[in-house]
């Protein structure tokens, strides 16, 4: 909470080293779940049983040793979201961490290779599956410009939770 104790701590940090994805996965677990060490995988303090669990790799080397944690927080409900970072990360192996279930088939859903110029876009991209935003275009058959109100009603179907929804909003035509 204090910014002073924050920027004294990073202050000492130094770079070198390897990528310990496997720590910071378990961290990560540590969050989750009350003591995922012992097996014990209720929800900790900081996890709200009303939303999904969501976390997000980022690395720029090996994974290795994030394979075990990262099936542990899948088996437990998380699903992961693994950004390989620049030239020494490889994407293949982000793609063993990677998804929602261990060995997801659709694990090139949630792996990414990122640099420089494309890692805003791609957390936008994991920002929008998160949040389950969408854009939905629409085209009317009725393309008279009369200026008057039209309803348009949106239905989505949600095939994996039942939970369908129906929304109306309008628009008024151009004159």
């Amino acid at each position: 909470t204090d910014q002073n104790t924050v920027e004294d701590e990073m202050s000492q940090l130094s770079g070198g080293g390897g990528t310990e994805l496997k720590e910071g996965i378990s961290a990560a677990n540590d969050e989750f779940f009350t003591d995922p060490s012992n097996g014990d995988f209720t929800l900790g303090p900081n996890n709200r049983s009303d939303a999904p669990d969501f976390m997000i790799v980022l690395g720029n080397g090996d994974t290795s040793g994030g394979k075990i944690p990262a099936d542990t927080a899948k088996n437990n409900g998380v699903t992961i979201f693994g950004i390989a970072y620049g030239g020494g990360a490889s994407v293949s192996d982000f793609s063993e961490i990677s998804g929602e279930e261990p060995s997801d088939p659709d694990y090139q859903d949630y792996t990414f290779d990122a640099d420089t110029d494309d890692i805003t876009d791609i957390f936008q991209q994991i920002g929008e599956e998160i949040f389950g935003t969408y854009t939905i275009e629409y085209e009317t058959a009725n393309c008279e410009e009369d200026g008057l109100d039209r309803n348009v009603e949106v239905y989505v179907d949600d095939f994996d939770n039942a939970d369908d929804a129906t929304a109306t909003g309008s628009y008024v035509a151009p004159n």
